[in-house]
């Protein structure tokens, strides 16, 4: 990982790294419109001397030398294009990777997409390769044509100014009218991209439950929105770029119409008059192709700022000390976590430790906090107040990726990646097909996997849609496990498993914990049970009860008893009352402790 100085800065050091190749590109554009003089001056040439002493060979030599200056013109055009187009790949190259990895980790704390940025990404790349940045190289140029057009004649030359004047009052009134519309034509086609993103991952429940009518309709709304705007802008900016092509036509002929005239009046030579007419185009063209191109300048001049203000505001993470290879020492101390859209805690005061070799069951009602102490565990989340370390580290000091080779993580919901079965176990990484074919078989998934078209070499499409519910749950297991992780985090790991599913698991479990591998398992079903040493009960956030197995369900069963005999006991609807001071017959004196949700001879089932 980089260090945090250096990446923190990445966009201001991107910026200003690129500044030489601006820079020399604005020296190319120096050499590129002195060239386009060249056409005037010819024209001035032939006209004004060529014709009038009838020499051929002038015109053969004035010939030859524009046709050379025209291809130096060309291969200094194409050269400026290729450098703006390695420079916005650069760039591109530069930031999305960083880009993408804070938006991943960003997506931890927030739970939303910020693929918004990579898109903004695009949008600056867009402007550093496209027409409009040439153009505003150009645009330094147009003071020394119209001074060139001046030397002419004075009167042509105010003639060009004012053209150029109003037509660059054109171009900020382009800015003024479509500035508002394009930004929240913006805004609204993200929110249509997010719902549409989100509709798309859940699309069975949509169309299972009848529902695709009502969302298209939502996303409508928003599509609608972003359309209209869009039309606003394009609207504006059509009728104001017409008017600069007209005013651009109409200032090209009363340049000639005054330019024949000072020829009448022997102030100006026909080459004079041609030239100007070509220098006043040269001229304007950088101030109309602004115009045509001013949504790409909105666009990328908004993805600068946003950019700008999303590497300024999030964290691009410390550079963290290499730490040995963790045994699976896990020791979770008074740990307090909330999400930052809530104050309310999820989890208060949690305490628990496990050794290597130990497989630790958490169980608890829903909502209890199971999932999320889980994320703790492995670093997803930071805790507001106490610790999680793993071998006396915590785990928010560890290098991410140095610590994701060491631990195995199967959440509720497994995503697996467009690719291969074999790319997914290796967690998209380039790995022997003997250690891909070990985690396999010790996920007991080898024989299912043979049986699919291509074995491990099939494709599963994106999140997997080629495999069903328990066979990405088993591939997912076998990811979690590959490169025998110190520590394995395994969340309702037989949500959609079959029997067949069910024994591979155990026999899994089983095999990492002889191997000394640490497991944690978030379990709702009493069979999960008969593996596991410890049992961490939770419940409204706090530990309820923790110890081996059949301990804490022997405390689970005795409340769950004591609370029937307190519930029993209670007077029932339409039953007389006893007075005041006299409890019923059989009741418990003292307050009943709360309902745990625990069954006599396990956990409590998760609804």
């Amino acid at each position: 990982m980089k260090a945090s100085s250096s990446t923190n800065q990445v966009f201001p050091e991107t910026m200003r790294l690129g500044r030489p190749a601006m820079w020399q590109i604005g020296f190319f554009s120096l050499f590129i419109n002195l060239l386009m003089l060249t056409l005037p001056l010819y024209m001035m040439q032939v006209f004004d001397g060529v014709i009038q002493t009838k020499s051929y060979d002038t015109l053969i030599w004035l010939t030859l030398l524009a046709m050379v200056a025209m291809a130096i013109y060309a291969a200094l055009e194409m050269i400026r294009g290729q450098m703006l187009q390695r420079l916005s790949t650069w760039m591109d190259q530069r930031l999305s990777a960083e880009a993408l990895r804070r938006c991943i980790v960003l997506s931890l704390r927030t739970r939303a997409s910020h693929t918004g940025v990579l898109r903004e990404i695009i949008n600056l790349r867009n402007l550093l390769s496209g027409p409009a940045l040439t153009t505003l190289f150009d645009s330094p140029w147009v003071p020394i044509y119209l001074l060139v057009i001046w030397l002419l004649h004075p009167v042509v030359g105010l003639v060009a100014t004012i053209a150029a004047i109003i037509l660059f009052c054109m171009a900020m009134l382009n800015e003024f009218v479509a500035r508002k519309p394009l930004h929240m034509a913006g805004e609204s086609g993200t929110l249509a991209l997010r719902q549409a993103d989100t509709s798309l991952r859940n699309a069975e429940a949509i169309v299972a439950m009848g529902m695709v009518p009502a969302i298209v309709e939502r996303w409508m709304r928003h599509q609608a929105n972003s359309l209209t705007y869009q039309q606003q802008a394009a609207s504006r900016g059509t009728a104001v770029f017409s008017a600069s092509k007209f005013w651009r036509m109409a200032t090209q002929i009363m340049v000639l119409g005054s330019g024949a005239y000072f020829v009448l009046q022997q102030e100006m030579t026909p080459g004079s008059m041609i030239a100007g007419s070509i220098l006043l185009g040269r001229a304007l063209a950088p101030v109309e192709g602004a115009i045509g191109s001013w949504k790409a300048v909105v666009q990328g001049r908004e993805a600068h700022r946003m950019l700008e203000r999303f590497f300024n505001e999030t964290d691009p993470g410390r550079e963290k000390m290499p730490l040995p290879a963790p045994r699976g020492f896990l020791d979770v101390q008074n740990v307090r976590y909330s999400y930052p859209t809530s104050n309310e805690p999820i989890l208060r005061g949690v305490n628990f430790t496990a050794q290597p070799g130990e497989v630790i069951a958490i169980i608890g009602p829903s909502a209890a906090g199971k999932s999320t102490l889980a994320r703790l565990v492995i670093g997803l989340y930071e805790p507001q107040f106490g610790h999680v370390r793993l071998d006396d580290a915590d785990v928010t000091t560890w290098d991410r990726t140095a610590l994701g080779e060491h631990l195995g993580y199967l959440p509720q919901d497994v995503e697996l990646f467009a690719g291969t079965v074999a790319e997914n176990i290796a967690r998209m990484r380039s790995a022997a097909s003997e250690d891909i074919v070990d985690a396999a078989k010790l996920a007991g998934v080898h024989e299912m996997i043979l049986q699919l078209q291509h074995g491990y070499d099939t494709e599963i499409g994106e999140a997997g849609f080629v495999l069903s519910g328990g066979q990405r749950q088993r591939v997912g297991l076998a990811r979690a496990i590959f490169g025998q992780p110190s520590l394995l985090v395994l969340d309702e790991p037989n949500a959609s498993l079959d029997q067949d599913g069910e024994a591979a698991l155990n026999n899994t479990i089983e095999t990492m914990k002889r191997s000394g591998t640490t497991i944690l398992l978030i379990a709702h079903k009493p069979t999960m049970l008969a593996h596991v040493d410890k049992i961490l009960f939770l419940q409204d956030g706090m530990v309820g009860a923790f110890g081996e197995r059949n301990e804490v369900l022997k405390q689970l069963s005795a409340h769950r008893a004591k609370t029937r005999q307190v519930a029993a006991a209670a007077p029932q609807p339409g039953q007389i009352t006893p007075p005041s001071g006299q409890p019923p017959a059989g009741s418990v004196s003292g307050p009943a402790p709360p309902s745990t949700g625990a069954p006599d001879a396990a956990p409590p089932e998760r609804p």
